[in-house]
Order: structure tokens, then sequence, then C-alpha cells
């Protein structure tokens, strides 16, 4: 068996010295679910730790439980370590307080160390307070299904089947 030689190749010149890294990489993110009840999603942003915050009609409201497990997420990127990325944020009332129309706009805010990526803003009905709730917790009572009109019911077995395929 004989080799066979290719073309003879110049040496390549060396460049000099490679530029500077553009910086981290991007925060990927997706919203799979945002209602006047809840916001559900992931983020990622690789080696940095992330927040999410959210913000309603422009007031900041809260900041979302994150480190939920998406390994649907890890799969997709090829990251495993975007298993624990994804958040969740429930509503309540008081989180609407200051808005003066029946509609929201609601905007998540994502941070990883210098770099903040806003969503864009997603209109929801404002979840109002039960004026007849003299605590806490009677309202709570309501939304779960146990009174109410005939359309306030269907709803309420709406976001109980909702809660029920939830992601924490």
């Amino acid at each position: 068996m004989r080799l066979r030689r290719g073309p003879r190749r110049e040496p390549v010149e060396d460049p000099g010295p490679r530029p500077a890294d553009d910086g981290p990489a991007p925060v990927r993110y997706s919203m799979d679910e945002v209602s006047s009840d809840r916001l559900l999603g992931w983020a990622f942003a690789p080696d940095r730790e992330l927040s999410v915050r959210v913000v309603v009609a422009g007031k900041a409201v809260g900041e979302a439980t994150t480190g939920g497990y998406r390994i649907d997420v890890a799969r997709s990127l090829g990251e495993p370590d975007a298993a624990g990325s994804g958040f969740e944020f429930r509503f309540e009332p008081e989180h609407f307080a200051h808005v003066g129309a029946d509609r929201a706009d609601v905007v998540v805010v994502l941070t990883a160390g210098a770099q903040a990526v806003a969503t864009e803003p997603v209109a929801v009905p404002v979840l109002a307070a039960d004026p007849g709730a003299t605590d806490p917790g009677a309202g709570e009572q309501d939304r779960a299904g146990a009174g109410g009109s005939e359309a306030e019911q269907s709803l309420a077995r709406e976001r109980e089947v909702q809660l029920g395929a939830g992601l924490f």
C-alpha cells in the first residue's frame, strides 16, 4: 500500500491574540403560563445566579420561586445544569391593588449578574379581593369553588385542574 501525499500546505501565520470573549452567555428563558393566578416558566444563565422579579402595571410586586425541576429544559438546551431552571409566582389580590383598571400588564425581569432581561408585557385580568371577606383566608375559599355563580365555579374547577398539573 502506498501513501499519497496531498498538496503541500504553506504554514499558516499566527493571527495574534484572539479577541476578548463577548461576555457572558445570554439569559435563556420561556414563559409557559401567565394568568391572573400565577406565572410559570424557566430561565437559565450558565454559571450565574438568576433572580426573577415580577412587575405588575409598572410596580415590582415580588420575586418568583426559582429552582423548579425542568428536565425537559435541560435536555432541550443540552445543559444538565438547566434542570433547576423552573420558576413560579402565585399572585394575590394585593399584587393588583395599585391597578385602576380591569386588566394589568405583567412583566418578568430576569437578572443574572450585571445582565437584565425584561419579557414582553402580557395583559391579564386583575385578581380582585373578595369584598365580602373579613379574614384573609375567606377569599381563598371562594376562589377554590365553595360558592358563587356558575361561571365562578367553572373558573374555580379550571384553576384546580391547572394547579393539579403544576410545576412544583
